[in-house]
């Protein structure tokens, strides 16, 4: 584990040379260095690209000969899911159960996405239909494979008590908060109310996943009135980063939302911004 973490922010202040005087304070940025080895993006198959950023867990679908192309020290977090708008599922129990089955001894998997941001009060069954696939996901590789479920919401919503590993079965759960606004300054504080809340909730520390805010939404298909967020500043990203750290120390993986553009709800995206993924390529160094 890349275990050292630092200020993200440091203030210095330089004296000039062969003056005695003291020069204007300078705010030195230094990237927190990640507090993980694995780290995830969606919307990208594997790729050259983020490969070089230093992104190890991929999104994959259930297909053998993907998870098997992939080279050695990564891995694949299977997206066999649905997301808020649905209630049920492409996959009776029955096909659910033969591609864990076909997959559960492939060392190559790292998990299995199960669900985005589910809405129990909308969908009842919901709940019911995550826990049983979590609980054969445990049961058929030993625990060996993790079921994820990324859950909260943009504003700084918590994870709801149901999907407390106890309750739910379920491994990991993707905590979503996305502090930066279109015309506004980034509010950190919703991933402090977006953790502090999940923890209120039952839902243990060692289960929260961060998923980092690293798109906007000023391209997209939406009406403009519509769009929300704003892709964050290189100094903003570091920000965002040394936040969770100092809130989530030491989770089991991370996330980057979103590396590919979707065009109605992530443009521009990680992809097109050279100055975050240097930022991300940095935080993820060795």
């Amino acid at each position: 584990m890349r275990g050292r973490r630092t200020t993200a922010l440091l203030a210095a202040l330089v004296m000039a040379a062969g003056s005695g005087s003291t020069a204007p304070a300078v705010a030195a940025e230094v990237e927190p260095l990640a507090t993980t080895s694995l780290h995830y993006t969606n919307n990208v198959d594997f790729a050259s690209a983020p490969r070089n950023v230093g992104f190890n867990i991929w999104d994959l679908g259930p297909y053998p000969e993907d998870v098997d192309a992939l080279p050695a020290g990564h891995r694949a977090l299977i997206w066999v899911g649905g997301d808020i708008s649905q209630c049920t599922s492409e996959y009776t129990d029955a096909e659910f159960n033969a591609i864990v089955d076909e997959l559960a001894g492939n060392p190559k998997v790292f998990g299995w996405y199960l669900w985005d941001e589910p809405d129990f009060s909308s969908c009842p069954t919901l709940l019911a239909l995550i826990s049983k696939r979590a609980n054969y996901i445990r049961t058929r590789t030993g625990g060996a494979q993790k079921s994820f479920v990324v859950s909260g919401g943009g504003d700084g919503e918590s994870a709801p008590p149901e999907l407390a590993p106890a309750l739910s079965g379920v491994d990991l759960i993707g905590l979503d908060p996305y502090p930066c606004r279109i015309g506004e300054s980034c509010e950190y504080g919703l991933i402090d109310q977006a953790v502090e809340d999940t923890l209120a909730n039952g839902i243990p520390l060692a289960a929260i996943v961060p998923v980092y805010q690293a798109f906007g939404q000023t391209c997209s298909s939406i009406p403009t009135d519509n769009r929300k967020w704003r892709l964050p500043t290189g100094s903003e990203m570091t920000q965002i980063f040394a936040r969770w750290d100092s809130l989530v120390p030491a989770p089991v993986f991370d996330v980057a939302y979103s590396w590919g553009v979707q065009p109605e709800w992530a443009c521009p995206s990680l992809a097109g911004s050279t100055t975050l993924r240097n930022r991300f390529t940095q935080r993820f160094a060795s």
